[in-house]
């Protein structure tokens, strides 16, 4: 199954056994035949317990290799690997890296190397202690499924534990079975799983590789005829033949490496892969043909490569044979080689059953030859395995038990090897049906049984060693006291074992048999010797013993060790010494009870008066012990010494007891007071850390001292009077205050107790209430611990939202300080008080924490959102026909760039609108917190600002992260290099151009806005106003448009990760359409294939001039051929061409450009043909002329000398001619076959005419032969006369040959152009002497005459004829450089220049003989031509549109060569003129410096393109439905446009070839310069515009307020809006910036704008001076209320102005205010209306005072009314706030009416008053449970009800601490009304503070808790 890497991670991808491995492989076809252009990218996930024997696979059947890299994860648990890790718990949780190279080959030696050698059982040490202690999930599983390792045993789980039953316990020291079976098994399957490595390595790659020519056969029989494929086929196959001969005679002298039975396995498996890859490779099927066509032509070589491959399949055959039956023992095999003693037994009975089943079944193993040397292989193996384990340098030095249990289990293995081949034996003679075993006993088994034998004698040896190791043991050690003596007589048992590991022979060799019975004899001898010196040594150490109980036991236990009765009679005759050395002890003991009783030393947590006792009695018991002991043994005691020791023990016990009853009355005398002083402490402490007051709960227990209320006073003055007692609750931490002496007190009567002692009354009862003190010891810590759980389950922002609560909470726990005591009745009381706060509070907590979770999980989906994911392009599918998930793209295929973003954005918003729906939820979740914690829920509470802006800070993040994460995602999905492409761009042919659609802009235009849609996301999540949850209403900009405060313009949009990315995100995309123009332009070299030396691509329009000229020029017809065959081959590969390619996230589709190539290139192809058909066709006609030429001269009768010589001559020509004649035709026939190959259309009949060319002239030749036979009288005549004339003949060619030397062509080497001359004048002189030879030569001929010889002319036409190579290639130098001098500059062929002359240096190297090379008319050629090639680079580098015509100016100068630079008129003689390659580096200066200034120019042509373009967006503003002017819209674009711009213009101003253009790019930096700085200037003013237009403009209470800003402001406001009308006409970016001293204007209505706001602000501090409650709202909320003539737009404002106002009732007429009235629709009215007059600050000043005046009456009366009225009656006919008021007023009067009663006598008053108190509590409980209250009631009952338990608790403090007057400290802190009716107002009052009440309207506002 494949996963992709996040469900490897995350855990969806299961991992059987806790560890998984996960790998990134790239493949690469490498068969030529089923290659593809792409690689593909395979997953592959196996766990490791079960690892395929194929890691890499291929779906096709060609061979697959690994590309350059392998990436792997290897993950060790089955945790998911949370999303956001950190790179530290990454590296925890999974491990990975980078295979490079070859990673199969890789792997294999990483095993075979490092993890083989680690778990090799021969090592020591690190590697097995590394394996050995495996965890439970770490233990590697088994590959064959067995079950999984277990860990080791834990100690104490009550388990048993397995006995250790393998041999590497020996060297894990005590290492259990199943570990070492977990290794051996571990280890197995990883030498296997590397032997699977290697043979698919070698399959892959095969270590020889034949030659197969690239010969295409479809049918045999069509190619026997064919003489070079034939020829190629037959040097093919005597290679071939060479190769499997060598491979076969390698194979057959291979023999294996070692001598165990692997190697007999890898043996063969090496042998069949090394055969497989060439057999596999004879048997293709195109080498299979290749065959046959050389079967069909009975090759010389085919019999001896048939026999080397018949050799070749036989040892195929048997080794792939071998290797199938030898694959079912190599488990076993790997058993007996790496496994353990017991796994080897196990193993020998199923491995003997397996060879018998080989020998049955198998071919080749089958007879005694093969098996005898396999069993005697694992007979080696068995022998090596023991001969390592039993080691007898190491076997003896481990434990006995150890040794004795490998020693067994090697001889066992050694005889299971013979008793089992024995069984299997028996089987096979039983059953009667297969051939018998009859192998070599001898050689199989001999050694093996030796081995069992001296394995026999080991076991002996450490039997011995055990029983001295038993006896020996510390027991007596520890009775005797001689440790040396023993470690003596160990030592020698010890060296017992030295001789035997120092023997110089191996043990296990039969050849050192009788050494080794000496060795035996000798041990037995020495072993006699040590057992007499033990004996001696018992005797004297019995004389030395130290322990008398413990020599009377070991007396007593010799009785049942095993030893020798000698040793037995000494013990039993040391009894009497054992009673002398309890009489020592005895006296020993009773030192130790002197000198220590003073502080005797006590056990662990045992008390110290009971500590003392118990250390008195233990003395005591153990001088008792041994003497009960003693009586067990008759007759001991009653000896005259034993008198004597019992009479000094009873000396002893009598101290001991005296000193015990001493230390019980002393504790009896202290404990009763400690116990009375102790329990009246409190029930709580604080603890101070000393150094850290920050300390945890659990340092404050041990670290930390009590806190004490008297520690407040130590700063106080110096006369500072204490006597009230004052008490200041200390900080946390809190702890119980239960003294350690009260614990103390208790465990000394427990164990007292215990021992038999009288417990005093005070102790007593102590310890009777332990279980209650411990109860509630435990639960004041739970609740102190719930407490403390509270705090720390409190978060920063939450600990400050809930101060007001906590320090409630904690004056509750301040009981526990005062005045409770471990005395008090309250404490359960006081425990459940605290429990009950803390449930509270819990409850409390749990909503916010609850409101807090919910508003986190929206954070969380906002910051786990990816807008844009991988699904959206691709989604997983299992494919159905494998199980194998693959990515598959979701829209089945590449799609338009448009189609592309559109959907995108279709599923961004999805998820935005999502996200953002869930983001509105959190002001209604902040509102539920504002109401438990406030009380109200307007979402703009004061006391939850912080809170606001806690969650604000969250929620910026989340969408920070979300914005990064999903730009990261994005940019990781178009650098994905394994997916499937998804944009597509196709590209078209017109003409010869190429077409890119869409274009490559339009792609980046398309990509870049799914960018910045992505970053402006954050627009969509609305900012909150300050201090509030409440989101920022929109503000209008325009009439068009408004603006919404969200997170994107000050946050999102200035990020440096966004900006980072986003920048990364530019570069990526410029990377990919950089690599589409390059594909594009890789489509443009067919243009440029080079064609001819004039031609310039497949689209030249010179093509037909072309081919008419080469009609002409009578080709040769290897030319054609070589012409059709390039365009065949050009329209064929162009049609094989993978024309669609994909190019990371785009598919780029050329399909239409290929086929356009193709077509052009069959044109040509027909053209090509057109024109070898003409010059055929002509050429035949020639032939056949000539042919019938020759048949009329000869059939003429001669009649005189002349016809006579006419004719021989003709007949002579006949025969000379023949081959030239036959060349011919031969070459008109293959012109014909080459049209006909090509498919070139030609006439039946002309192609019939030159098939018969060679019969028709064959006819002629044999008819001249006649002709010549007829004419032989006729010659005799004419000798004579050819004589003569050959002679003088002779002469005149000598003199031509010294003329020749002299004054010749070889002597004009420095003037070639003269030397041409004469070598063509010679060339014309000599072929008229040859012919004229011919004549001679022939009249000779004819007259049968001797021939005469002319060596002067052989020797002048060989010379002539080197000098004419040479000169022939200098004319065709001369001709190629005339041909190119005439071609214009503009029509410049690069191509065609260098392969002009590097054919001219190609034929000087070839067809120069090399003799002829030093000749100096050679070198003086090769000069020219060299010379020429060196000016080509430079020519091209000149053909750069770049050059202008100053660079022309510069290179005329260098070389001296002066034309005019006209494109249409320069041609290349005025270039070659300049002699190029003389002037190279100051050429290349030139270019290079034209190429950058041509770059530069063309980027300022591109920026004033563009900015001359530019537009500023100018929409119309518009406020209350009127047209206001014209504003400038977002300028976001051209703001980017223009930061990319600067920075060219600064790259471009750094180039060191800007010189031309340096005026020009700084003035566009200036301009640019300015635009940015004008537009950020404009904005700012347009922003101060359009927030004073509306404040100026439409309000006209401002404007009479402010006449002077007014007129300033409408100065301002004209010229803003004409800078407006002039840039709304004239919108053109860089012109609207730059004109008419834009910048400044801007700059100084900014200035003036910014004063109109600073008059704006003074103006709005004084009316905030004049009323200050205006402070409360902003300047817009105030500035809304002074702009408006409606007095009510005050309303929506009252609850910021007054703490619970909602609103005020006005008049009919708007004219008076006549009440107030709060959120819960309580209200009450004025006594007096307030007046609605003048300013607003005015009128709400009045309204402010009538408020506090209207309630001073309306509380007034409500106090009157209270004693008049029923309190419930009361309570619903008053306000709230004067129900609370009244009753506190009222409360304090009635307490200090009692204090007056008590002053009178009346003691009780102050109870009586409790329980008044409590009946009022009563009446308002069930007032609450009544289902008719009524909402504004119930709320009145519910605070009141928080007051009245106030009230109580603190007249039962009064009750409970006897608070009785007036003066006492606890009522003056009390918060005291009174209605003072001298000052006719109510007056509260704390401690010295008097204040009066401030008549500020509450409403119904509800209380949590009382505060002073």
């Amino acid at each position: 199954v494949v996963y992709t890497l996040k469900e490897f991670l995350e855990g969806d991808a299961p991992a059987p056994n806790g560890r998984a491995l996960f790998f990134f492989l790239n493949l690469e076809a490498k068969d030529v035949t089923a290659a593809r252009s792409q690689p593909k990218v395979k997953r592959v996930r196996c766990s490791m317990s079960g690892l395929p024997d194929r890691i890499i696979s291929d779906s096709t059947p060609e061979c697959s290799d690994l590309g350059d890299k392998a990436v792997y994860f290897l993950k060790h648990n089955d945790e998911p690997v949370a999303d956001g890790s950190s790179p530290a718990e990454m590296a925890q949780a999974v491990e990975f890296g980078v295979l490079t190279g070859e990673c199969l080959s890789s792997m294999a030696n990483m095993i075979k190397e490092i993890y083989m050698p680690v778990l090799d059982s021969q090592l020591s040490g690190e590697g097995l202690a590394a394996l050995a202690k495996p965890t439970a999930k770490e233990a590697p599983a088994a590959a064959e499924g067995e079950a999984e390792a277990e860990g080791e045993e834990k100690e104490g789980e009550g388990e048993e534990k397995k006995d250790a039953a393998t041999h590497d316990a020996a060297y894990g020291g005590g290492e259990d079975l199943k570990v070492s079976e977990i290794r051996a098994e571990f280890n197995q399957n990883l030498i296997r799983f590397e032997g699977q490595i290697a043979v698919a390595v070698q399959q892959v790659k095969g270590d020889i590789q034949l030659r197969v020519p690239q010969i295409v056969i479809d049918n045999p029989d069509d190619v026997v005829d064919d003489f070079n494929i034939t020829q190629q086929l037959e040097l093919a196959m005597d290679e071939w033949q060479k190769v499997i001969s060598n491979v076969n005679d390698q194979e057959t002298n291979k023999k294996p490496r070692g001598k165990g039975p692997l190697e007999e396995i890898e043996f063969w498996r090496q042998r069949n892969a090394a055969l497989s890859s060439l057999y596999e490779q004879i048997n293709m099927n195109y080498v299979q043909k290749q065959i046959r066509v050389l079967v069909l032509l009975e090759a010389p070589s085919l019999s001896l490569f048939n026999y080397a491959f018949g050799e070749l399949s036989k040892l195929y055959v048997e080794a792939k044979d071998n290797v199938k039956f030898l694959t079912t023992l190599e488990r076993h095999f790997k058993n007996i080689t790496h496994g353990s003693f017991s796994t080897i037994q196990e193993t020998l009975q199923s491995m003997m059953n397996a060879i018998r089943m080989v020998w049955i079944i198998s071919r080749h193993y089958n007879t005694d030859e093969r098996m005898v040397p396999l069993m005697e292989r694992i007979a080696f193996k068995i022998s090596e395995k023991v001969q390592t384990e039993v080691n007898i340098k190491t076997i003896l030095k481990l434990k006995p038990d150890q040794a004795k249990r490998i020693i067994k289990e090697a001889q066992e293995v050694l005889e299971s090897w013979y008793t089992q081949y024995m069984k299997v034996r028996q089987k096979i003679e039983d059953s009667g049906t297969h051939i018998r075993w009859e192998f070599d006993r001898k050689r199989l088994f001999e050694h093996t049984n030796y081995m069992a034998k001296v394995c026999a004698d080991l076991y002996e040896v450490a039997v011995v060693l055990d029983e001295f190791d038993k006896f020996l043991g510390p027991e007596l050690k520890a009775v005797t006291g001689e440790s040396e003596g023993i470690d003596e007589v160990i030592n020698q048992v010890n060296q017992l074992v030295k001789p035997l590991e120092a023997v110089p022979f191996v043990i296990f060799d039969r050849r050192y048999k009788n050494e080794w019975l000496n060795c035996m004899t000798l041990f037995n001898e020495d072993v006699v010797s040590i057992e007499n010196k033990t004996k001696s040594f018992i005797e004297m150490s019995f004389l030395k013993l130290r322990s008398a109980e413990g020599a009377f036991d070991l007396v007593e236990n010799f009785r049942t060790i095993q030893s020798r009765e000698i040793i037995n009679q000494h013990i039993n005759a040391r009894y009497e010494d054992i009673l002398r050395q309890y009489f020592a002890e005895l006296q020993r003991i009773h030192e130790l009870f002197d000198n220590c009783k003073t502080q005797p030393p006590i056990y662990k947590n045992s008390p110290p008066t009971a500590g003392a006792i118990l250390w008195a009695k233990d003395l005591y018991q153990r001088a008792k012990k041994p003497i009960l002991r003693f009586k067990t043994h008759e007759g001991l005691l009653t000896s005259p010494f034993g008198e004597q020791v019992k009479q000094r023990y009873l000396v002893f016990a009598r101290a001991v007891d005296a000193y015990i009853t001493n230390l019980y009355q002393e504790w009896m005398t202290r404990v009763q007071q400690t116990a009375t002083d102790k329990l009246k402490q409190s029930i709580l402490k604080a603890m101070v850390v000393e150094g850290d007051e920050a300390a945890s709960p659990e340092k404050s227990m041990t670290d930390s001292k009590p806190y004490r209320a008297s520690d407040n006073l130590a700063g106080a003055p110096k006369g500072a009077k204490s006597k009230f007692n004052t008490f200041e609750m200390p900080p946390p931490p809190y702890a119980v205050n239960f003294s350690d002496e009260l614990n103390m007190i208790i465990r000394e009567s427990k164990y007292l107790d215990r021992m038999g002692f009288e417990i005093p009354e005070a102790a007593l009862n102590v310890t009777l209430q332990e279980d209650k003190y411990h109860s509630y010891v435990q639960e004041l810590n739970a609740a102190l611990r719930r407490y403390d759980k509270l705090l720390e389950s409190l978060s920063p922002v939450e600990t400050e939202l809930l101060k007001k609560q906590l320090d409630d909470l904690q004056k509750v726990l301040g009981t526990g300080f005062t005045p409770l005591n471990w005395n008090s009745q309250r404490i359960l009381a006081f425990i459940e008080t605290c429990d009950q706060a803390m449930n509270e509070f819990q409850g409390l907590v749990s909503q916010i924490q609850k409101s807090s979770m919910m508003i986190e999980d929206v954070v969380k989906s906002i910051e786990s959102t990816v807008l844009i994911q991988e699904e959206d392009v691709y989604e997983p599918v299992t494919k159905s026909n494998t199980g194998i998930t693959q990515r598959v793209e979701v829209r089945g295929g590449a799609m338009e760039v448009s189609e592309f973003y559109e959907m995108m954005e279709a599923k961004r918003m999805a998820r935005l609108d999502v996200l953002v729906q869930s983001y509105k939820s959190i002001e209604s979740l902040l509102k539920k917190v504002e109401e438990v914690v406030a009380d109200t829920s307007s979402g703009g509470s004061p006391v939850l600002a912080s809170y606001y802006h806690f969650w604000e800070k969250r929620i910026l993040n989340a969408i920070t992260q979300m914005i990064i994460t999903s730009m990261a995602t994005f940019l990781a999905i178009l650098q994905d290099k394994d997916s499937q492409p998804f944009i597509q761009v196709k590209v078209t042919l017109n003409n010869k151009d190429l077409v890119v659609s869409p274009p490559v802009s339009d792609l980046f235009r398309w990509l870049r806005r799914s960018v910045k849609a992505v970053i402006e996301s954050a627009k969509l999540f609305v900012r909150w106003m300050h201090g509030t949850c409440i989101e920022c209403e929109p503000v209008m900009v325009n009439e068009d448009e408004e603006y919404v405060f969200n997170y994107y313009e000050l946050d999102i949009a200035h990020n440096p990760h966004v900006v980072k990315l986003n920048f990364t995100l530019n570069l990526a995309l410029s990377k990919v359409f950089a690599m589409i123009e390059k594909y594009v332009e890789s489509w443009k070299r067919f243009d440029h294939v080079q064609l001819d030396h004039n031609l310039k691509g497949l689209w030249d329009p010179k093509r037909r001039q072309m081919l008419d000229k080469l009609g002409e020029k009578n080709m040769p017809c290897v030319f054609f051929d070589n012409k059709l065959a390039f365009f065949e081959s050009l329209a064929e590969s162009v049609r094989r061409q993978q024309a669609a390619k994909d190019m990371d996230f785009i598919y780029i589709d050329a399909t239409a450009v290929a086929q356009g190539i193709a077509s052009k290139a069959d044109e040509w192809k027909g053209e090509y043909g057109r024109v070898l058909h003409t010059s055929s066709k002509k050429l035949m006609d020639k032939m056949n002329e000539f042919v019938t030429q020759f048949e009329t001269d000869i059939a003429t009768d001669p009649e005189n000398l002349e016809d006579l010589k006419f004719v021989l001559n003709r007949i002579s020509q006949i025969s000379e001619s023949g081959m030239d004649v036959e060349l011919d035709y031969l070459d008109i026939m293959e012109r014909y076959r080459t049209l006909s190959r090509y498919a070139i259309e030609v006439e039946s009949e002309e192609s019939d005419a030159a098939g018969k060319l060679d019969v028709r002239w064959h006819t002629l030749f044999v008819n001249s032969k006649t002709k010549d036979m007829r004419l032989t009288a006729v010659k005799d005549t004419f000798r004579t006369v050819t004589q003569d004339q050959a002679i003088a003949f002779t002469k005149m060619i000598k003199e031509q040959k010294n003329k020749f030397y002299d004054v010749g062509p070889p002597s004009m080497y420095e003037d070639l152009d003269t030397g041409l001359e004469q070598v063509r004048e010679y060339q014309t002189m000599l072929k008229k002497f040859t012919h004229q030879k011919h004549e001679l030569t022939n009249a000779e001929n004819l007259f049968d005459l001797p021939q005469t010889s002319y060596p002067a002319l052989t020797e002048l036409q060989t010379e002539l004829d080197k000098l004419v190579l040479l000169y022939k290639i200098y004319a065709e130098f001369k001709d190629f450089q005339d041909t190119m001098s005439s071609m214009l500059w503009a029509d410049l062929d690069i191509v065609a220049l260098n392969k002009g002359i590097e054919d001219l240096e190609k034929r000087v190297r070839k067809d120069v003989p090399k003799e002829l090379k030093q000749n100096p008319t050679c070198k003086a050629v090769s000069a020219c031509i060299a010379n020429f090639k060196e000016s080509i680079p430079l020519i091209t580098d000149l053909k750069n549109d770049a050059m202008k015509e100053r660079h022309w100016g510069e290179l005329m100068e260098v070389t001296g060569v002066k034309f005019k630079m006209d494109p249409k008129t320069l041609t290349l003689q005025n270039i070659f003129a300049m002699e190029l390659h003389r002037f190279t580096e100051d050429i290349s200066e030139i270019v290079v410096t034209a190429v950058n200034e041509l770059k530069i120019e063309n980027e300022i042509k591109q920026i004033e393109g563009t900015w001359s373009k530019i537009e500023l967006e100018v929409g119309t503003y518009t406020k209350d439905g009127e047209m206001r002017g014209y504003v400038l819209k977002s300028a976001d674009d051209l703001k980017l446009l223009l930061e990319d711009t600067m920075l060219i213009l600064q790259t471009m101003g750094a180039s060191k070839y800007v010189g031309q253009f340096s005026d020009k790019v700084r003035g566009w930096e200036r301009n640019l310069n300015h635009v940015s700085e004008t537009l950020e200037v404009w904005f700012n003013v347009q922003r101060s515009w359009m927030y004073l237009e509306s404040i100026f403009i439409g309000a006209e209470d401002i404007r009479l307020q402010l006449p002077e800003e007014a007129k300033k402001f409408d100065a301002i406001n004209k010229q803003f809006k004409g800078i407006m009308t002039t840039t709304n006409a004239s919108p053109k970016a860089v012109a609207a910036c730059t004109e008419d001293n834009r910048f400044e204007t801007l700059t100084a209505l900014g200035e003036k704008l910014e004063k109109c706001q600073k008059s704006l602000t003074n103006y709005l501090d004084t009316k905030r001076g004049a009323f200050p409650r205006f402070f409360f709202i902003s300047d817009d909320e105030l500035l809304s209320v002074l702009g408006s003539s409606d007095p009510t737009s005050i309303q929506v404002h009252m609850l910021k102005l007054f703490d619970n106002v909602k609103a005020v009732e006005f008049s009919r007429n708007k004219r008076n205010v006549l009440g107030m009235m709060d959120p819960k629709k309580e209200s009450f009215d004025f006594v007096t209306p307030s007046v609605v007059d003048g300013p607003v600050e005015t009128w709400m000043e009045a309204v402010e005072d009538q408020m506090k005046i209207s309630l001073h009456d309306i509380l007034k009366e409500g106090v009157f009314k209270y004693a008049k009225m029923e309190r419930a009656v009361w309570i619903e006919e008053c306000l709230g706030m004067v129900d609370i008021a009244g009753s506190q007023i009222w409360w304090t009067w009635e307490v200090e009416d009692v204090f007056r009663k008590v002053g009178a006598g009346d003691k009780y008053a102050m109870k009586e008053l409790e329980t008044k108190l409590t009946g009022q509590l009563n009446v308002m409980v069930a007032m609450v449970r009544r289902t008719d209250l009524k909402g504004q009631s119930r709320k009145k009952v519910n605070s009141l009800l928080i007051i009245d338990v106030h009230a109580r608790d603190i007249v039962d403090m009064f009750v409970r601490e006897s608070i009785l007057h007036a003066k006492e400290f606890l009522w003056e802190s009390q918060l005291r009304f009174y209605w003072d009716r001298n000052e006719d107002d109510c007056i509260i009052q704390q401690c010295t503070g008097n204040f009066r009440y401030g008549y500020e309207y509450q409403g119904l506002n509800g209380r949590l808790v009382i505060t002073p």
